[in-house]
């Protein structure tokens, strides 16, 4: 894949998640600021979060795709690191908090974790599948026609 396709697609990654970060801190501001939650150092820790998530998540299924378990390993890190930390901070700043509100947030972690589990699997094998294909017109197989 060329270096300017994936620079844009990590881009685009980018951008979905800082939107998805809006999403989450209305969220929390609707359900969690009268549990406590500061609303202003919530949203820095989503944001400040979102691009080692973004970059972590986005090279850590090049880096698999390339079979570079080093590489993978390290962005993988950065990318959980990322991922969690904003749950963290609302499960450890807040208080009085009803049960299902932490039932919520493990539920969502947890089917957020299979979710991105899933979608890196099918990247690598689509990458594979890419990356094995004939690199030559001399390497392809004949046209049927």
């Amino acid at each position: 894949m060329k270096a300017s396709i994936k620079r844009r697609l990590e881009g685009a990654w980018i951008v979905a998640n800082l939107a998805y970060s809006a999403f989450r801190i209305f969220l929390a501001h609707t359900f969690l600021v009268r549990r406590g939650l500061n609303i202003w150092a919530y949203a820095a820790v989503e944001y400040s979060s979102t691009l080692p998530w973004s970059i972590g998540s986005a090279r850590l299924t090049m880096a698999l795709a390339r079979r570079d378990l080093r590489r993978a390993w390290r962005w993988g890190l950065l990318a959980s690191a990322g991922f969690f930390a904003p749950d963290t901070f609302v499960i450890s700043t807040t208080h009085h908090v009803p049960w299902y509100i932490y039932v919520a947030i493990a539920t969502w972690v947890s089917i957020a974790s299979v979710l991105a589990t899933r979608r890196v699997a099918l990247a690598v094998r689509a990458r594979r599948v890419v990356d094995e294909g004939p690199r030559t017109p001399a390497a392809s197989s004949p046209s049927p026609h």
